[in-house]
């Protein structure tokens, strides 16, 4: 499986074999903000190539009920209300990464 572009732009290895191996220390590397180095890859490569889902899209996969959501966690799950999850989902949207919803911290 092919490394997402946030995973990419958070690896000096995966950096220097997918993206610029001219950037030989890491020191420069760490130099160049996350968001920088995503934001380049997506102007070098364009979109990331699989479907990036939307916070809406999230959002209304997780629905279950008049406005809750279900939410896997470790060990289980957890029931939310929209306005409890959405600022949660949007914190972690990465429309570069098709698996930002990954990266919610439900716990």
């Amino acid at each position: 499986m092919k490394p997402s572009y946030s995973e990419i732009a958070s690896s000096f290895d995966l950096w220097q074999k997918y993206i610029d191996d001219t950037i030989t220390s890491k020191e420069k590397f760490d130099a160049i903000s996350h968001a920088d180095r995503v934001a380049l890859i997506v102007e070098t490569f364009g979109p990331y190539p699989d479907p990036v889902p939307t916070v809406d899209e999230v959002l209304a996969k997780t629905h279950v009920w008049n406005g809750m959501h279900r939410w896997a966690v470790i060990g289980g799950s957890i029931t939310l209300t929209t306005d409890q999850l959405r600022p949660l989902l949007e914190e972690a949207y990465d429309p570069a990464d098709p698996n930002w919803e990954a990266m919610v911290d439900a716990e």
